[in-house]
């Protein structure tokens, strides 16, 4: 029994020495740490010259993490966590205010989803070079709030990229040796500088944070700052490292932007869903923002269509637009619903044959001149019977091609004639006029037809073959008026290219004519 009680007493003593000994190792530790801080500036150097102390001196191994505590500690910075807030500290609860339309939260945390090379950077640049000269709005959405700096974590591009982007958006100097000097309100990280988001890497952003109130931070990308870490982006381990940037960045009042890759194109989806990895990463971000090729290629061939659509979700509201870059410049093709439809409809209208076809053909070609098509009228013009012109015009409208917009009052027989238009025609504000009830139907008066007037003159021709101003100051042909209804607001197509249309141009100024002897 006394053997049992050595035994133990023994025991006991071994583990009181060896925790004294922890002890004395720590409070080693903890003075060098004093002395370092004391002396040396830079933090990555003090987690260096404490670790080799700790191993040479002690036969102590540390960590960075462990080091960056023990010197933070006797710098007298505070760590671990904080205290919490009570009734004395006020939480601000106003709604979520955002950069750019619905689209960009402001100091929150966006992801941004896509294939390579669609324009994940050159959106943001896009955004940054808008607010840094002042202007109101970014592709027909205001721009509500800004940010005073630009802090980019760019693994993704060499400088020399990044540089073409800086010059597009305005945000440096060029010189006359064709090099250029970053806008002040610029900090880069590009490709080569191997900085990841590990603590060294977390540490030098919040030091450009210090520097830079109120940034936008870009991460592009996820998965170029995390390479090196052994993280699997399929587990939800590849969260850790982004609420680690957001928790060290919450005091700087940051806008944060990372930009990630999608597992495919996914037309129609969101960037929940698109986001490859695990659902984790876009569970970790305020508003999460798919960019997608509005149409993309089918036979994995280059991609000729280059309108983009940019959708999000998240705890702002929710926004679509499609956009493209046209000679070097950023363009709006409008709202991202409509867009779709459009394209939905170009679909359709290549699809008809037959009757159908000639049918739309009929009404497209008179809707140029705001000319009406009347059920008589077709039924003349196709030979066939009124009936059968009304039949094919509701199968035209069923599949949305065609709408009724009203009747005339009455045919040579008494009964009211039903009056259509494509429905991607817009109307001319005014143009419609006097809208009356018969047995139950809407009746236009004063409507042009082609037996009841000639048609409508309007401002600017369709067809009508035109050049439009560039960045420059310089003329572009190589375009025509595809809706000149408004001189305010013309729409104009691409030669030879549909698909590429540029609304809300003023005529004279965005926009004027080609003289004949010139094409």
């Amino acid at each position: 029994m006394s053997f049992i009680q050595n035994d133990s007493e023994n025991t006991s003593e071994t583990e009181e020495e060896i925790l004294k000994e922890d002890l004395s190792r720590l409070s080693q530790i903890d003075g060098y740490a004093r002395r370092v801080v004391s002396v040396e500036p830079d933090q990555n150097r003090q987690i260096e010259l404490l670790k080799e102390f700790a191993q040479r001196d002690l036969s102590f191994s540390i960590g960075n993490s462990f080091a960056f505590k023990i010197l933070a500690r006797a710098d007298g910075r505070q760590v671990g966590i904080p205290d919490p807030i009570s009734s004395d500290i006020e939480i601000d609860v106003t709604e979520d205010s955002m950069v750019w339309g619905d689209v960009l939260m402001y100091q929150s945390w966006n992801l941004i989803s896509a294939l390579p090379k669609v324009g994940k950077s050159a959106l943001v640049m896009g955004i940054a070079g808008a607010v840094f000269k002042g202007e109101s709005s970014f592709l027909g959405l205001p721009i509500s709030h800004k940010f005073d700096h630009l802090i980019i974590v760019g693994n993704d591009q060499n400088y020399k990229q990044w540089g073409k982007l800086f010059l597009r958006e305005g945000l440096c100097t060029r010189n006359e040796n064709n090099k250029i000097r970053l806008d002040p309100r610029i900090a880069l990280w590009a490709q080569g500088t191997g900085i990841q988001l590990n603590e060294e890497g977390i540490e030098r952003i919040v030091k450009e944070c210090e520097k830079r109130p109120n940034a936008l931070i870009l991460i592009d990308t996820l998965r170029s700052v995390t390479a090196q870490m052994g993280l699997d982006e399929n587990k939800t381990e590849i969260q850790a490292p982004i609420r680690r940037i957001q928790d060290a960045t919450a005091e700087y009042g940051v806008t944060g932007v990372f930009l990630h890759h999608t597992t495919k194109s996914v037309g129609g989806g969101n960037a929940v869903i698109a986001s490859s990895g695990s659902a984790a990463i876009p569970a970790a971000f305020d508003q999460t923002i798919l960019m997608n090729w509005l149409k993309p290629s089918l036979d994995q061939s280059a991609q000729s269509d280059k309108r983009i659509s940019i959708s999000c979700m998240g705890r702002g509201l929710g926004a679509m637009l499609v956009a493209e870059i046209v000679d070097g410049l950023w363009v709006s093709h409008g709202d991202g619903e409509a867009a779709v439809q459009a394209e939905k409809i170009s679909e359709l209208e290549d699809n008809l044959v037959g009757r159908q076809g000639d049918a739309y053909d009929h009404v497209c070609q008179l809707w140029e001149n705001q000319v009406h098509t009347s059920t008589t009228e077709l039924a003349s013009m196709l030979n066939v019977t009124t009936s059968k012109a009304l039949r094919t015009l509701r199968a035209l409208e069923r599949k949305g091609l065609v709408k009724q917009e009203g009747v005339l009052e009455t045919n040579e027989k008494g009964r009211p004639v039903a009056l259509f238009r494509p429905s991607r025609g817009d109307i001319n504000n005014g143009y419609l006029n006097d809208f009356n009830d018969f047995n139950g139907n809407k009746i236009i008066k004063d409507i042009k037809t082609p037996s009841l007037s000639t048609p409508a003159k309007v401002s600017v021709p369709s067809l009508t073959k035109v050049e439009r101003t560039m960045a420059d100051g310089s003329w572009q042909r190589g375009w025509f008026v595809r809706d000149g209804s408004d001189p305010h607001a013309i729409t104009i197509e691409r030669l030879g290219n549909p698909n590429l249309r540029i609304k809300n141009m003023r005529w004279g100024i965005d926009v004027r004519e080609v003289e004949q002897e010139e094409i």
